[in-house]
């Protein structure tokens, strides 16, 4: 019999972690506390690459940490997982971008690559001409220069 991996059985995980919350809540006397909507999102849209075990260790150390009534998204502290490609406008992150790290450490360094994308295109369109490319990105010609040399783009 062959059990597909918890990722593919959609609501079951929502089934499955309401099971966990409600064990984990008698077990550690935190009762009353639920997943919020979020919480429930981001549990249905994980891929559970540990299955059932890894849903089971995210509720215990979510319902250990609670402090209130209510288990936020944060609160379930689930790494940030690579988004699906049709997810990510085509050019704009390299297929091997770096999901790893904090929120604040992959939102920089997406934004970073976005930037430079964004500055070469731009240059591009007008043909490396400096003061037409800072009038279009409204940002000044010394501002361009720096985010050129910046992103490794200076002539």
């Amino acid at each position: 019999m062959t059990i597909p991996p918890l990722r593919e059985r959609g609501n079951d995980v929502l089934l499955l972690a309401d099971h966990f919350l409600g064990k984990f809540s008698r077990e550690f006397g935190k009762p009353g506390l639920e997943l919020s909507a979020e919480a429930r999102d981001r549990l249905l849209h994980y891929c559970w690459r540990g299955n059932v075990r890894e849903l089971q260790n995210t509720l215990e150390r979510a319902v250990i940490l609670a402090d209130g009534l209510s288990i936020r998204p944060e609160g379930l502290q689930l790494p940030v997982s690579k988004p699906d490609a049709g997810q990510v406008p085509t050019g704009m992150l390299a297929e091997n971008f770096n999901w790893e790290g904090s929120l604040e450490e992959v939102t920089a360094r997406a934004a970073s690559h976005v930037e430079k994308v964004l500055l070469e295109n731009t240059m591009r369109e007008c043909k490396w001409n400096k003061t037409r490319a800072a009038e279009k990105l409204g940002i000044s010609p010394k501002t361009l220069l720096a985010k050129l040399r910046t992103a490794g783009l200076e002539d």
